[in-house]
Protein backbone atom coordinates (compact mmCIF):
# COMPACT_ATOMS: atom_id res chain seq x y z
CA UNK A 1 0.00 0.00 0.00
CA UNK A 2 0.98 3.66 -0.30
CA UNK A 3 2.03 6.29 2.23
CA UNK A 4 -0.64 8.91 1.62
CA UNK A 5 -2.48 9.17 4.92
CA UNK A 6 -5.61 7.70 3.31
CA UNK A 7 -7.75 4.77 4.43
CA UNK A 8 -10.09 3.05 2.02
CA UNK A 9 -13.46 2.57 3.78
CA UNK A 10 -15.98 0.18 2.23
CA UNK A 11 -19.11 -1.82 2.96
CA UNK A 12 -19.62 -5.14 1.17
CA UNK A 13 -21.93 -8.08 0.95
CA UNK A 14 -21.39 -10.97 -1.47
CA UNK A 15 -19.03 -8.94 -3.67
CA UNK A 16 -16.40 -11.60 -4.40
CA UNK A 17 -16.81 -11.13 -8.16
CA UNK A 18 -15.93 -7.43 -8.03
CA UNK A 19 -13.85 -6.92 -4.90
CA UNK A 20 -10.36 -7.89 -6.18
CA UNK A 21 -10.47 -5.34 -9.01
CA UNK A 22 -11.66 -2.60 -6.67
CA UNK A 23 -9.09 -3.24 -3.95
CA UNK A 24 -6.26 -3.61 -6.46
CA UNK A 25 -7.11 -0.20 -7.96
CA UNK A 26 -6.84 1.49 -4.55
CA UNK A 27 -3.88 -0.43 -3.08
CA UNK A 28 -1.26 1.90 -4.54
CA UNK A 29 -2.77 5.05 -3.05
CA UNK A 30 -4.03 4.09 0.43
CA UNK A 31 -2.25 3.27 3.68
CA UNK A 32 -4.99 1.07 5.09
CA UNK A 33 -8.29 -0.56 4.18
CA UNK A 34 -11.37 -1.00 6.36
CA UNK A 35 -14.06 -3.30 4.98
CA UNK A 36 -17.37 -3.68 6.80
CA UNK A 37 -19.08 -6.92 5.81
CA UNK A 38 -22.85 -6.91 6.30
CA UNK A 39 -23.48 -10.64 5.93
CA UNK A 40 -21.60 -12.12 2.97
CA UNK A 41 -22.13 -15.76 2.10
CA UNK A 42 -19.25 -15.76 -0.37
CA UNK A 43 -15.50 -15.17 -0.01
CA UNK A 44 -15.68 -11.36 0.27
CA UNK A 45 -14.15 -11.20 3.80
CA UNK A 46 -11.30 -13.54 2.85
CA UNK A 47 -10.57 -11.56 -0.32
CA UNK A 48 -10.45 -8.31 1.66
CA UNK A 49 -8.03 -9.83 4.17
CA UNK A 50 -5.74 -11.00 1.36
CA UNK A 51 -5.40 -7.33 0.38
CA UNK A 52 -4.47 -6.42 3.96
CA UNK A 53 -7.84 -5.00 4.94
CA UNK A 54 -9.24 -4.89 8.44
CA UNK A 55 -12.56 -6.70 8.16
CA UNK A 56 -15.40 -5.81 10.51
CA UNK A 57 -18.72 -7.63 10.66
CA UNK A 58 -21.90 -5.63 11.16
CA UNK A 59 -25.51 -6.83 10.86
CA UNK A 60 -27.52 -5.38 7.98
CA UNK A 61 -30.33 -3.08 9.18
CA UNK A 62 -31.54 -1.86 5.76
CA UNK A 63 -29.47 1.30 6.23
CA UNK A 64 -26.44 2.07 4.07
CA UNK A 65 -25.48 5.16 6.09
CA UNK A 66 -25.32 3.17 9.32
CA UNK A 67 -22.97 0.60 7.79
CA UNK A 68 -20.74 3.25 6.21
CA UNK A 69 -20.45 5.10 9.49
CA UNK A 70 -19.25 1.90 11.18
CA UNK A 71 -16.39 1.89 8.66
CA UNK A 72 -15.63 5.58 9.31
CA UNK A 73 -15.36 4.94 13.05
CA UNK A 74 -12.50 2.51 12.39
CA UNK A 75 -10.40 4.92 10.30
CA UNK A 76 -7.14 6.06 11.92
CA UNK A 77 -5.56 8.09 9.09
CA UNK A 78 -6.19 11.78 8.33
CA UNK A 79 -8.17 11.06 5.12
CA UNK A 80 -10.86 8.64 3.97
CA UNK A 81 -11.50 7.30 0.47
CA UNK A 82 -14.85 5.58 -0.09
CA UNK A 83 -15.45 3.09 -2.89
CA UNK A 84 -18.09 0.49 -3.64
CA UNK A 85 -17.01 -3.01 -4.60
CA UNK A 86 -18.29 -2.59 -8.17
CA UNK A 87 -16.01 0.41 -8.74
CA UNK A 88 -12.35 1.00 -9.52
CA UNK A 89 -10.08 4.01 -9.48
CA UNK A 90 -8.59 5.11 -12.80
CA UNK A 91 -4.85 4.60 -12.44
CA UNK A 92 -3.90 7.68 -14.46
CA UNK A 93 -5.72 9.88 -11.93
CA UNK A 94 -3.96 8.63 -8.79
CA UNK A 95 -1.31 11.40 -8.77
CA UNK A 96 -4.08 14.00 -8.57
CA UNK A 97 -5.67 12.12 -5.69
CA UNK A 98 -2.39 12.05 -3.76
CA UNK A 99 -1.80 15.75 -4.43
CA UNK A 100 -5.26 16.63 -3.12
CA UNK A 101 -4.42 15.27 0.35
CA UNK A 102 -0.76 16.32 0.40
CA UNK A 103 -1.68 19.92 -0.47
CA UNK A 104 -5.40 20.09 0.29
CA UNK A 105 -7.63 22.86 -0.99
CA UNK A 106 -10.80 21.40 0.57
CA UNK A 107 -11.97 19.23 3.46
CA UNK A 108 -14.01 16.97 1.20
CA UNK A 109 -13.88 16.30 -2.52
CA UNK A 110 -16.47 15.36 -5.11
CA UNK A 111 -14.92 12.77 -7.44
CA UNK A 112 -16.13 11.87 -10.94
CA UNK A 113 -18.09 8.60 -10.82
CA UNK A 114 -18.40 7.33 -14.40
CA UNK A 115 -21.19 4.75 -14.62
CA UNK A 116 -20.57 2.32 -17.44
CA UNK A 117 -23.44 0.91 -19.48
CA UNK A 118 -24.07 -1.89 -21.94
CA UNK A 119 -24.26 0.70 -24.71
CA UNK A 120 -21.58 3.36 -24.69
CA UNK A 121 -24.12 6.07 -25.51
CA UNK A 122 -25.69 5.51 -22.07
CA UNK A 123 -22.53 6.12 -20.03
CA UNK A 124 -23.16 8.80 -17.42
CA UNK A 125 -21.09 10.76 -14.94
CA UNK A 126 -21.87 12.17 -11.51
CA UNK A 127 -19.93 14.17 -8.92
CA UNK A 128 -20.00 12.23 -5.64
CA UNK A 129 -18.27 12.97 -2.31
CA UNK A 130 -15.79 10.13 -1.92
CA UNK A 131 -12.59 11.65 -0.48
CA UNK A 132 -12.72 13.60 2.79
CA UNK A 133 -11.00 14.25 6.08
CA UNK A 134 -11.41 11.66 8.84
CA UNK A 135 -13.33 14.19 10.91
CA UNK A 136 -15.91 12.89 13.43
CA UNK A 137 -18.26 15.63 12.26
CA UNK A 138 -18.41 14.04 8.80
CA UNK A 139 -20.88 11.18 8.78
CA UNK A 140 -23.32 9.65 6.33
CA UNK A 141 -27.08 10.20 6.39
CA UNK A 142 -29.77 8.41 4.39
CA UNK A 143 -30.72 4.74 4.45
CA UNK A 144 -30.04 4.53 0.69
CA UNK A 145 -28.17 6.83 -1.71
CA UNK A 146 -26.44 8.02 1.45
CA UNK A 147 -24.54 11.31 1.53
CA UNK A 148 -22.00 13.19 3.63
CA UNK A 149 -22.87 16.61 2.19
CA UNK A 150 -25.39 17.52 4.95
CA UNK A 151 -22.79 16.87 7.66
CA UNK A 152 -20.03 18.66 5.73
CA UNK A 153 -22.29 21.69 5.35
CA UNK A 154 -23.40 21.62 8.98
CA UNK A 155 -19.76 21.56 10.13
CA UNK A 156 -18.88 24.55 7.95
CA UNK A 157 -16.28 22.52 6.04
CA UNK A 158 -15.21 23.16 2.45
CA UNK A 159 -16.34 20.86 -0.37
CA UNK A 160 -14.73 21.09 -3.82
CA UNK A 161 -14.37 19.12 -7.05
CA UNK A 162 -11.39 16.85 -7.72
CA UNK A 163 -10.72 15.56 -11.24
CA UNK A 164 -10.33 11.90 -10.28
CA UNK A 165 -12.39 9.25 -12.03
CA UNK A 166 -14.04 6.20 -10.51
CA UNK A 167 -15.38 3.63 -12.96
CA UNK A 168 -18.71 2.17 -11.81
CA UNK A 169 -19.84 -1.20 -13.20
CA UNK A 170 -23.05 -1.55 -11.21
CA UNK A 171 -25.42 -0.26 -13.89
CA UNK A 172 -24.49 -2.92 -16.41
CA UNK A 173 -27.63 -4.95 -17.14
CA UNK A 174 -26.10 -8.24 -16.05
CA UNK A 175 -25.12 -6.78 -12.70
CA UNK A 176 -28.49 -5.08 -12.10
CA UNK A 177 -30.37 -8.30 -12.84
CA UNK A 178 -28.10 -10.43 -10.70
CA UNK A 179 -28.60 -8.17 -7.71
CA UNK A 180 -32.29 -7.35 -8.34
CA UNK A 181 -31.24 -3.78 -7.56
CA UNK A 182 -34.39 -2.06 -8.83
CA UNK A 183 -36.77 -3.86 -6.48
CA UNK A 184 -34.31 -3.64 -3.58
CA UNK A 185 -33.89 0.10 -4.11
CA UNK A 186 -37.63 0.68 -4.44
CA UNK A 187 -38.25 -1.02 -1.12
CA UNK A 188 -35.53 0.95 0.70
CA UNK A 189 -36.42 4.29 -0.89
CA UNK A 190 -40.13 3.99 -0.19
CA UNK A 191 -39.36 3.28 3.45
CA UNK A 192 -36.95 6.23 3.59
CA UNK A 193 -39.48 8.64 2.06
CA UNK A 194 -42.12 7.50 4.53
CA UNK A 195 -39.74 8.33 7.38
CA UNK A 196 -38.45 11.56 5.80
CA UNK A 197 -41.15 12.96 3.49
CA UNK A 198 -39.30 16.27 3.21
CA UNK A 199 -36.10 14.74 1.80
CA UNK A 200 -36.02 16.04 -1.78
CA UNK A 201 -32.98 13.99 -2.78
CA UNK A 202 -34.58 10.74 -1.57
CA UNK A 203 -37.78 11.52 -3.48
CA UNK A 204 -35.79 12.16 -6.64
CA UNK A 205 -33.94 8.88 -6.25
CA UNK A 206 -37.29 7.17 -5.76
CA UNK A 207 -38.57 8.81 -8.96
CA UNK A 208 -35.47 7.65 -10.83
CA UNK A 209 -36.03 4.10 -9.62
CA UNK A 210 -39.70 4.19 -10.65
CA UNK A 211 -38.54 5.27 -14.11
CA UNK A 212 -36.24 2.22 -14.26
CA UNK A 213 -39.16 0.03 -13.21
CA UNK A 214 -41.39 1.48 -15.96
CA UNK A 215 -43.81 3.12 -13.49
CA UNK A 216 -43.79 6.50 -15.23
CA UNK A 217 -46.85 8.12 -13.63
CA UNK A 218 -45.52 7.38 -10.16
CA UNK A 219 -42.07 8.64 -11.15
CA UNK A 220 -43.60 11.91 -12.35
CA UNK A 221 -45.54 12.37 -9.12
CA UNK A 222 -42.48 11.76 -6.94
CA UNK A 223 -40.13 14.05 -8.88
CA UNK A 224 -42.69 16.88 -8.88
CA UNK A 225 -42.93 16.60 -5.11
CA UNK A 226 -39.11 16.67 -4.91
CA UNK A 227 -38.99 19.84 -7.00
CA UNK A 228 -41.38 21.62 -4.64
CA UNK A 229 -39.19 20.83 -1.63
CA UNK A 230 -36.19 22.94 -2.73
CA UNK A 231 -35.60 26.31 -4.35
CA UNK A 232 -35.71 26.65 -8.16
CA UNK A 233 -31.98 27.34 -8.51
CA UNK A 234 -30.65 24.71 -6.06
CA UNK A 235 -27.89 22.47 -7.52
CA UNK A 236 -30.16 19.40 -7.44
CA UNK A 237 -32.87 21.03 -9.57
CA UNK A 238 -31.29 20.29 -12.99
CA UNK A 239 -31.40 16.58 -12.13
CA UNK A 240 -35.02 16.84 -10.98
CA UNK A 241 -36.06 18.76 -14.10
CA UNK A 242 -34.41 16.22 -16.38
CA UNK A 243 -36.14 13.32 -14.63
CA UNK A 244 -39.48 15.13 -14.92
CA UNK A 245 -38.96 15.66 -18.66
CA UNK A 246 -38.03 12.01 -19.15
CA UNK A 247 -41.16 10.89 -17.29
CA UNK A 248 -43.34 12.98 -19.62
CA UNK A 249 -41.39 11.58 -22.57
CA UNK A 250 -41.97 7.99 -21.48
CA UNK A 251 -45.67 8.85 -21.06
CA UNK A 252 -45.64 10.04 -24.71
CA UNK A 253 -46.46 13.59 -23.66
CA UNK A 254 -43.78 15.06 -25.92
CA UNK A 255 -45.16 18.59 -25.86
CA UNK A 256 -44.97 18.77 -22.09
CA UNK A 257 -41.50 17.19 -22.04
CA UNK A 258 -40.20 19.86 -24.43
CA UNK A 259 -41.79 22.57 -22.29
CA UNK A 260 -40.16 21.29 -19.09
CA UNK A 261 -36.73 21.30 -20.76
CA UNK A 262 -37.27 24.78 -22.16
CA UNK A 263 -38.22 26.09 -18.72
CA UNK A 264 -35.18 24.34 -17.22
CA UNK A 265 -32.86 26.20 -19.58
CA UNK A 266 -34.10 29.54 -18.25
CA UNK A 267 -32.67 28.62 -14.83
CA UNK A 268 -29.70 26.51 -16.00
CA UNK A 269 -28.72 27.71 -19.49
CA UNK A 270 -25.39 25.84 -19.49
CA UNK A 271 -26.85 22.39 -18.74
CA UNK A 272 -26.30 20.65 -22.07
CA UNK A 273 -28.27 17.58 -20.93
CA UNK A 274 -31.50 19.57 -21.39
CA UNK A 275 -30.66 20.39 -25.02
CA UNK A 276 -29.46 16.88 -25.86
CA UNK A 277 -32.58 15.28 -24.33
CA UNK A 278 -34.76 17.73 -26.27
CA UNK A 279 -33.08 16.41 -29.43
CA UNK A 280 -33.73 12.79 -28.46
CA UNK A 281 -37.41 13.53 -27.89
CA UNK A 282 -37.61 15.29 -31.27
CA UNK A 283 -36.05 12.24 -32.93
CA UNK A 284 -38.69 10.07 -31.25
CA UNK A 285 -41.29 12.34 -32.87
CA UNK A 286 -39.49 12.13 -36.26
CA UNK A 287 -39.03 15.90 -36.14
CA UNK A 288 -35.53 15.75 -37.58
CA UNK A 289 -35.15 19.47 -38.18
CA UNK A 290 -35.76 20.19 -34.50
CA UNK A 291 -33.53 17.32 -33.44
CA UNK A 292 -30.69 18.48 -35.67
CA UNK A 293 -30.91 22.01 -34.27
CA UNK A 294 -30.79 20.63 -30.72
CA UNK A 295 -27.74 18.42 -31.31
CA UNK A 296 -25.89 21.22 -33.12
CA UNK A 297 -26.57 23.45 -30.12
CA UNK A 298 -25.35 20.69 -27.77
CA UNK A 299 -22.05 20.48 -29.66
CA UNK A 300 -21.74 24.27 -29.51
CA UNK A 301 -22.36 24.23 -25.75
CA UNK A 302 -19.97 21.34 -25.10
CA UNK A 303 -19.85 19.16 -22.00
CA UNK A 304 -21.51 20.86 -19.01
CA UNK A 305 -19.21 21.86 -16.17
CA UNK A 306 -19.95 22.21 -12.48
CA UNK A 307 -23.21 20.22 -12.39
CA UNK A 308 -23.78 17.32 -10.03
CA UNK A 309 -24.52 14.83 -12.80
CA UNK A 310 -24.32 14.66 -16.57
CA UNK A 311 -24.38 12.07 -19.32
CA UNK A 312 -20.88 11.66 -20.75
CA UNK A 313 -20.51 12.82 -24.35
CA UNK A 314 -23.78 14.72 -24.75
CA UNK A 315 -21.88 17.86 -25.74
CA UNK A 316 -19.36 16.05 -27.94
CA UNK A 317 -19.32 12.56 -29.46
CA UNK A 318 -22.88 11.49 -28.64
CA UNK A 319 -24.36 14.64 -30.14
CA UNK A 320 -22.19 14.12 -33.23
CA UNK A 321 -23.41 10.53 -33.50
CA UNK A 322 -27.02 11.71 -33.38
CA UNK A 323 -26.30 14.28 -36.08
CA UNK A 324 -24.90 11.48 -38.25
CA UNK A 325 -28.02 9.41 -37.68
CA UNK A 326 -30.20 12.34 -38.71
CA UNK A 327 -28.14 12.94 -41.86
CA UNK A 328 -28.57 9.29 -42.75
CA UNK A 329 -32.33 9.41 -42.13
CA UNK A 330 -32.46 12.39 -44.45
CA UNK A 331 -30.58 10.47 -47.15
CA UNK A 332 -27.26 12.33 -46.88
CA UNK A 333 -24.75 9.50 -46.44
CA UNK A 334 -21.79 11.74 -47.32
CA UNK A 335 -22.63 14.12 -44.47
CA UNK A 336 -23.26 11.18 -42.15
CA UNK A 337 -19.84 9.71 -42.96
CA UNK A 338 -18.04 12.99 -42.37
CA UNK A 339 -19.82 13.47 -39.04
CA UNK A 340 -19.02 9.94 -37.91
CA UNK A 341 -15.35 10.46 -38.72
CA UNK A 342 -15.40 13.51 -36.50
CA UNK A 343 -17.19 11.47 -33.83
CA UNK A 344 -14.56 8.68 -33.68
CA UNK A 345 -11.83 11.30 -33.70
CA UNK A 346 -13.32 12.82 -30.56
CA UNK A 347 -14.03 9.46 -28.91
CA UNK A 348 -12.22 6.51 -30.53
CA UNK A 349 -13.80 4.01 -28.12
CA UNK A 350 -17.41 4.74 -29.16
CA UNK A 351 -18.22 1.50 -30.91
CA UNK A 352 -21.70 2.44 -32.15
CA UNK A 353 -20.11 5.18 -34.25
CA UNK A 354 -17.50 2.79 -35.65
CA UNK A 355 -20.08 0.23 -36.65
CA UNK A 356 -22.29 2.77 -38.43
CA UNK A 357 -19.25 4.33 -40.12
CA UNK A 358 -17.97 0.99 -41.40
CA UNK A 359 -21.43 0.10 -42.65
CA UNK A 360 -21.49 3.30 -44.70
CA UNK A 361 -18.01 2.55 -46.09
CA UNK A 362 -18.71 -1.15 -46.70
CA UNK A 363 -18.65 -0.94 -50.50
CA UNK A 364 -15.06 0.37 -50.52
CA UNK A 365 -11.85 -1.69 -50.57
CA UNK A 366 -10.09 -1.98 -47.18
CA UNK A 367 -7.33 0.44 -48.21
CA UNK A 368 -9.90 3.13 -49.08
CA UNK A 369 -11.67 2.60 -45.75
CA UNK A 370 -8.36 2.74 -43.92
CA UNK A 371 -7.19 5.90 -45.65
CA UNK A 372 -10.55 7.56 -44.89
CA UNK A 373 -10.28 6.75 -41.20
CA UNK A 374 -6.60 7.73 -41.13
CA UNK A 375 -7.65 11.27 -42.00
CA UNK A 376 -8.77 11.60 -38.37
CA UNK A 377 -6.95 8.78 -36.53
CA UNK A 378 -3.45 7.38 -37.22
CA UNK A 379 -3.14 3.58 -37.50
CA UNK A 380 -1.77 3.13 -33.97
CA UNK A 381 -4.81 4.91 -32.50
CA UNK A 382 -7.12 2.73 -34.59
CA UNK A 383 -5.46 -0.39 -33.18
CA UNK A 384 -5.61 1.01 -29.67
CA UNK A 385 -9.34 1.67 -30.00
CA UNK A 386 -10.22 -1.80 -31.28
CA UNK A 387 -7.98 -3.56 -28.78
CA UNK A 388 -10.58 -3.13 -26.03
CA UNK A 389 -13.21 -5.33 -27.74
CA UNK A 390 -12.74 -9.10 -27.42
CA UNK A 391 -14.52 -9.88 -30.70
CA UNK A 392 -14.61 -7.88 -33.93
CA UNK A 393 -17.03 -7.83 -36.82
CA UNK A 394 -15.59 -8.72 -40.25
CA UNK A 395 -15.52 -5.02 -41.21
CA UNK A 396 -13.71 -4.10 -37.99
CA UNK A 397 -11.21 -6.92 -38.48
CA UNK A 398 -10.43 -5.70 -42.01
CA UNK A 399 -9.75 -2.19 -40.72
CA UNK A 400 -7.51 -3.59 -37.97
CA UNK A 401 -5.58 -5.64 -40.53
CA UNK A 402 -5.08 -2.55 -42.69
CA UNK A 403 -3.91 -0.47 -39.70
CA UNK A 404 -1.47 -3.19 -38.65
CA UNK A 405 0.04 -3.26 -42.15
CA UNK A 406 0.78 0.47 -41.90
CA UNK A 407 3.00 0.06 -38.85
CA UNK A 408 6.65 -1.01 -38.97
CA UNK A 409 7.49 -4.48 -37.68
CA UNK A 410 5.27 -6.16 -35.09
CA UNK A 411 4.14 -3.05 -33.25
CA UNK A 412 0.40 -3.63 -33.70
CA UNK A 413 -1.77 -3.45 -30.61
CA UNK A 414 -4.39 -5.97 -31.74
CA UNK A 415 -3.70 -9.61 -32.50
CA UNK A 416 -6.25 -12.06 -33.69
Amino acid sequence: MGSSGITLAMIVRDEAAFLPRCLASAAAVVDAMVVVDTGSRDDSPAIARRFGATVLHHPWHQDFAEARNVALEAVRTPWVLVLDADEELVRDDLPRLRAAVETPYADAYNLRVVSLADRSENISEALVSRLFRADPRIRYTGAIHEQIIPSVTAAGLRLDVLNVRILHYGYLTQVVRARDKVQRNLSLLKALVRRQPGDAYARWQLAQTYLQAGEYDTALREVQQAMRLIGPTEPLQPLFILTRAKAYWMLKNHRRAHQVLREGLTFFPAYTDFVYTDGLIAMDEHDYARAEAAFLKAVQMGEPKGFLQTETGIGTFKALFRLAQIALLQGDSRKATATLLKCVQVQPYFRDAWQLLLRLLADNPPEVVGRSVALVLPPDRILEAFAIWPELTPAEARLVDWAREQLPGDTAGVTR
